[in-house]
């Protein structure tokens, strides 16, 4: 039993990577090419979006699936449980991705306003955030969690600092308040994003606290591992 469940949580964790890596590259791309698409360069990114959105409700029905037929306990149990959660915060990520998507969408007609490299620059801290926020489960480390902890901490400062840099702008450009608005918005999303990130890595870390990587009895498997045919995850994890 124990080796199944190794199996199904080494899937499940590949494809959680590759979702959060996927997130992370979109935020990248939207904030750096903001205002230099016609539109076609966000719809699929909306349409990956609902995407993810359907993968992650699964996933999370695999991880339960996995507790009421394995039946594991203690640290097996809590790392199951954490996937469980990992995949919820991923469902959540895609949501907000999406209405960052939108939002980028409107600035497809915006051609005279220069967007911030702030904005990239935490666009880039929140994909940091999200991808290392699920690393912390293969790595179970609590120096691992630290680290997201402390990157989000970071995404809170760029935030700060872009909505300062937004304010002192608009005082003197009025006319350009309506892609101002927009870009406060997004930065408090951006934000969003990290804090979900940066609170499962803290449960994370307190799971570690109490059970170190020397006790655990479940590993996750490597990325380049073969996949392993399975009848609760339906199809191979779409990278």
């Amino acid at each position: 039993m124990r080796r199944e469940l190794r199996r199904q949580l080494g899937l499940l964790d590949t494809a959680a990577h590759s979702r959060a890596q996927l997130v992370a590259n979109w935020l990248l791309l939207l904030t750096t090419r903001l205002t230099e698409s016609d539109g076609g360069l966000w719809d699929p990114c909306l349409s990956e979006c609902e995407e993810l959105d359907a993968d992650s409700r699964h996933f999370e029905t695999v991880c339960l699936q996995l507790i009421m037929r394995l039946r594991p306990a203690g640290t097996d149990l809590r790392k199951t449980l954490l996937m469980t959660q990992a995949w919820a915060m991923l469902r959540q990520s895609a949501r907000l991705a999406d209405r960052i998507s939108a939002t980028a969408l409107e600035f497809s007609y915006v051609t005279d306003f220069q967007v911030p490299v702030l904005l990239t620059e935490l666009a880039q801290t929140t994909g940091e955030v999200l991808t290392g926020a699920m690393r912390t489960l293969r790595d179970w480390d609590e120096n691992s969690c630290r680290t997201v902890l402390d990157s989000a901490r970071l995404a809170h400062r760029q935030c700060t600092t872009l909505q300062q840099h937004l304010s002192e702008h608009l005082r003197t450009q009025s006319e350009d308040l309506p892609c101002g608005m927009r870009l406060q918005v997004l930065s408090e999303w951006l934000v969003l994003i990290a804090d979900m990130g940066a609170g499962f890595a803290d449960d994370v870390r307190r799971a570690v606290a109490t059970c170190p990587a020397s006790q655990t009895t479940v590993t996750f498997a490597a990325d380049d591992d073969p996949v392993l045919e399975d009848r609760l995850i339906r199809e191979t994890p779409r990278v």
